[in-house]
């Protein structure tokens, strides 16, 4: 029983370590990713390594809610005249046309003539990610609904232009995620890149795949 014993426990130390090898490469990437892109709620997938999938980073509802909230209220100068604040984002996930639905809270003052109005704007748009800056970003922005209240003529006459002039100067290409430079020159020197931006019914999707040389 001895001998067999002896045998038995050089078997064991003679296997393949493959599995703790390949956590520390896990877990490099996780880092280089900033441990889910500086805590968006992310969820990295184990095992690209050795079957060669792309990574993948979740960024959930409730995250990505947080995230958007945090670069408003926007206060912009619009039409020469308009004083316009934009704030209150509710995001909205479309998976099924791969965009994302944002309804805003709009205040507005006339410089020349005192007048105010407030009402709500709503629109849908895709996202890219920006590899200049490494960030994440609201594009092809579309108006599906913008309507001020107490504007009389002059608000009813101009809102259809004035929400063209938000979506055009304020919200297309507009950033609501950016990586530190530190986490994205640890993510280049990983050797890969994002190469797609999926909004599901889970969250924003971004797959980071080996770059191309």
């Amino acid at each position: 029983m001895h001998d067999a014993e002896h045998d038995a426990a050089l078997s064991r130390s003679a296997r393949p370590t493959s599995e703790p090898a390949r956590r520390p490469w896990v877990l490099g990437l996780g880092a280089a990713l900033g441990l889910g892109l500086a805590g968006l709620g992310t969820g990295l997938l184990s095992g690209c390594a050795l079957t060669g999938q792309p990574d993948t980073v979740l960024i959930g509802p409730e995250e990505l809610q947080r995230l958007v909230e945090r670069s408003f209220p926007l206060d912009r100068r619009l039409l020469d005249v308009l004083e316009v604040s934009v704030d209150s984002p509710r995001i909205t996930l479309l998976s099924d046309r791969n965009r994302l639905a944002t309804a805003l809270g709009v205040s507005t003052r006339d410089r020349l003539f005192g007048g105010r109005w407030s009402g709500r704007i709503a629109l849908d748009s895709a996202l890219r990610w920006e590899p200049s800056d490494h960030s994440l970003r609201l594009t092809q922005v579309r108006v599906q609904s913008f309507e001020l209240d107490g504007g009389g003529s002059l608000a009813r006459t101009q809102a259809e232009r004035l929400g063209a002039v938000l979506a055009e100067r304020v919200l297309e290409d507009f950033a609501i995620y950016r990586l530190s430079d530190e986490r994205a020159d640890t993510l280049r020197r990983s050797g890969r890149v994002p190469s797609a931006v999926t909004v599901t019914h889970r969250g924003v999707l971004v797959t980071f795949a080996p770059s191309v040389r």
